[in-house]
């Protein structure tokens, strides 16, 4: 009886077959972004052989998982070494058709071993991105019942500061949903009396400096029961999910923001400087699929505030959607904490 070198596995020094190229499956699988991919080598085509080592190569933007809750994103991407592995499963993030997708392996037969190529075609759906566009108004001084007042972008009453608009072609045979989620980077910093009749004041600002440098979630209807443990798992959104139907345009137009802050009676002056990230995310009912990005608008509002008397006005202020509309992203948004959470610090 023959004895097995040391490099031989317990399984291959069994009778293996011929490999079987009439074994390979040649039709077009589909997929849509978000969905769930698992793929075999055992069950790629390779017939009876055993496979001893595996190299998948797989086209596209892919991902592992995304995901987040009210106080941090993550993202897991996948690194070479993954790809040896004869199992494996990922999400295509960005859509096309006549993807190739190769399974390079070492399969070991009656003699030897043999280097066998195996590619499949892929064709992989995806919402498209019709517009992205928003209506904006102005930095402005607003009071409040009660007579309390604040520095707003708009005003959420009246004509909201901003106010998003986004039309989404959906592909045929495929249904999903459409979320929204939001990332500021905050900048506010003011200027306030130590106390009634004072004459020297402090110079406050909202966070680590102005601006801050990282973006955080703004949690929008959330509210600040988010920022609560128990909320943690939360799926963020911004405004709201609405269902995609297959083949229809969706509409999602739900989205105002008036981002805004009260100006308390010992302050003097008020600055305003933020950037904000908006997201449209889509979700395929499909089982264990992840949101995935589809559009992103990048917007800011500015504006300088001074107390007169009694009375407020707004020095100057702007805001608006940069580049006048959105764009079609693959582009996960990444934060490590929100907007409700960072307090207001004195400058020394």
């Amino acid at each position: 009886m023959r004895q097995r070198t040391r490099f031989e596995s317990e399984s291959s020094y069994l009778r293996l077959a011929e490999y079987d190229q009439t074994q390979i499956d040649a039709g077009v699988r589909e997929y849509i972004v978000g969905e769930k991919v698992e793929l075999s080598a055992d069950k790629f085509g390779f017939g009876s052989a055993l496979i001893e080592k595996v190299s998948w190569s797989i086209p596209g933007r892919i991902t592992f998982f995304y995901g987040g809750d009210a106080n941090k994103s993550i993202l897991i991407d996948l690194d070479k070494k993954y790809f040896t592995n004869r199992n494996i499963a990922f999400y295509w993030v960005d859509a096309d058709d006549n993807r190739q997708v190769v399974c390079d392996a070492i399969v070991r037969k009656a003699r030897g071993t043999d280097r066998v190529t195996i590619s499949r075609t892929f064709n992989v759906k995806g919402p498209k991105l019709v517009s992205l566009t928003a209506e904006v108004s102005k930095p402005k001084i607003v009071t409040d019942r009660g007579g309390s007042r604040r520095i707003s972008f708009g005003d959420r009453k009246t004509k909201p500061g901003i106010a998003w608009n986004c039309k989404i072609d959906m592909p045929a045979g495929f249904s999903g949903s459409i979320k929204d989620l939001q990332l500021v980077k905050l900048g506010r910093k003011k200027k306030q009396l130590l106390g009634r009749g004072s004459r020297e004041f402090r110079r406050m600002v909202k966070g680590t400096a102005f601006p801050n440098k990282d973006y955080l979630l703004d949690i929008g209807t959330m509210g600040d029961e988010a920022c609560k443990p128990d909320r943690a798992g939360d799926d963020p959104t911004y405004s709201g999910v609405i269902k995609a139907a297959a083949g229809k345009t969706a509409i999602f137009d739900m989205a105002t923001d008036s981002p805004s802050d009260g100006l308390a009676s010992l302050d003097t002056s008020y600055f305003v400087a933020e950037d904000f990230k908006y997201f449209i995310f889509f979700k395929p009912d499909k089982a264990n699929s992840i949101w995935v990005p589809v559009g992103v608008a990048d917007w800011f509002w500015k504006a300088e505030a001074r107390k007169v008397g009694s009375n407020w006005r707004i020095i100057n202020g702007s805001g608006g959607v940069k580049g006048e509309k959105g764009k079609a992203t693959r582009d996960f948004p990444s934060y490590n904490g929100n907007a409700c959470d960072v307090p207001w610090d004195e400058i020394k």
